[in-house]
């Protein structure tokens, strides 16, 4: 389904928006709540949820936790592994979900259980080597269905030992390697080898295990880490950071607008895309912080400046800060653009396809794409490619057209942020139709 933003003269004045929750930080801590040994319900604070959220949801209670939504997020009750069922073949689907998918899988193995999941979209066409290598390696068989490309069957019980894996494909294969080697029955080793692509997110990861009772920490050449088979400690209430990869198509609105306000967020979060404040900065914004809540006014002049970046550690962010660019006067480079053709879309295409289809200039040179921004945008129609990332794009695209905006596909944004029209409403952007 498609929505026409139209662009109206009742922006709110510095409007004050708080932001939705990590699904990075949910994800991790619903995994370990349910890994975890507690003869009582944990308590996850989660302001809202979404479709991948829902997905690691629904495969963990299929796993055999009980997880119930309360009016402030989730109640978990861990899995009890002396009643799973190892002789039946668990049916689980991730949706859309490349984190749902990427972290259970060796937690399945490290079970011992036999599953067949369920993967939409173009998750059946992301890579999953290594990890399928490594997997096999000790114990592990994953083939997809000869029938239905789109199921993916897991067998067999991981073993202890010693794990090695490239560390440049996925993050998420570290991160569930992570989760999985503490639940065998003897210590592990699990080296990393070559470059580790998006690093933050595996900080991440070791601060979610640390809230569990789980410290870890590459030994000193920083590429192999020590772990002990050790359960997760308790846990009874823990919260959900706010994101900042959905408040930052918040916080460029702001530098594209008149200002924001965005609540809820960690000012010393280790997610990778808190970034997006030193790039606004360096756009010429201005940055000021108040408790939980950060502040982005645009530049004084109202001349948002051209940027260089690299974001080999923040793929996520090259939606936003490409349209920010487009807002800018001048050329801006963003380098380290190569992941984004394995994300939800080719992103990296799909940017550039979704600038030139709304009168901006945009091109790639190998990994690097070039903006030549004028501050304006035409408006038009535009290709959404069923990426929540690529349609919320769109969003900030109206907010310096000169007409309408048209995006297809919607419906995505409630695989990371469902409320996202809602909110971004205050910056007088409305869809076309309420004003027909």
């Amino acid at each position: 389904m498609n929505i026409t933003l139209h662009k109206t003269n009742t922006a709110s004045h510095l409007p004050t928006i708080q932001a939705p929750p990590s699904k990075s930080d949910a994800h991790r801590l619903l995994i370990l709540a349910a890994l975890s040994e507690t003869d009582g319900p944990i308590c996850l604070c989660c302001r809202d949820t979404n479709a991948d959220i829902d997905a690691t949801v629904d495969c963990l209670c299929a796993l055999g936790a009980d997880i119930r939504k309360t009016k402030d997020g989730f109640s978990v009750m861990p899995i009890d592994r002396t009643t799973i069922d190892r002789d039946r073949e668990i049916a689980l689907c991730v949706g859309e979900s490349g984190s749902t998918l990427r972290f259970l899988i060796p937690v399945i193995g490290a079970l011992g259980v036999s599953a067949v999941i369920r993967r939409n979209g173009r998750l059946p066409d992301r890579p999953l080597f290594p990890l399928d290598a490594v997997l096999t390696r000790h114990g592990m068989t994953l083939c997809d269905d000869p029938d239905d490309k789109s199921l993916l069957h897991l067998r067999g019980q991981l073993t202890a030992g010693d794990y090695e894996i490239d560390g440049g494909v996925s993050s998420q294969f570290i991160t569930g390697l992570l989760f999985a080697l503490p639940m065998l029955d003897a210590p592990s080793n699990l080296r990393i080898t070559g470059t580790i692509s998006s690093a933050p997110y595996l900080a991440l990861t070791h601060s979610a295990l640390a809230r569990f009772g789980y410290s870890v920490s590459p030994t000193d050449d920083g590429h192999t880490y020590v772990l002990p088979a050790r359960p997760y400690a308790l846990q009874k209430t823990l919260s959900v950071e706010g994101d900042w990869s959905g408040a930052a198509f918040l916080l460029c609105a702001g530098a594209m607008r008149n200002g924001v306000c965005v609540s809820g967020l960690n000012r010393d979060s280790v997610q990778g895309d808190r970034r997006i404040l030193d790039i606004l900065t360096m756009a010429g914004c201005r940055v000021a912080w108040n408790d939980d809540t950060v502040t982005v006014l645009p530049p004084k002049d109202g001349i948002l400046r051209p940027i260089t970046v690299d974001a080999d550690d923040i793929p996520d962010l090259v939606p936003p800060i490409a349209m920010l660019c487009c807002a800018a006067v001048g050329r801006s480079e963003i380098t380290g653009c190569a992941r984004l053709c394995i994300k939800e879309s080719d992103r990296l295409a799909a940017v550039i396809e979704m600038i030139t289809a709304l009168g901006g200039n945009a091109d790639a040179m190998e990994d690097t794409l070039i903006l030549d921004g004028t501050g304006v945008l035409s408006g038009g129609s535009c290709n959404g490619v069923n990426d929540h990332r690529m349609v919320m794009s769109a969003a900030l695209a109206s907010l310096i057209s000169t007409a309408d905006v048209t995006v297809s596909d919607r419906g995505a944004i409630a695989k990371s942020y469902p409320r996202f029209f809602d909110d971004f409403s205050v910056f007088g952007v409305r869809d076309a139709d309420e004003f027909r």
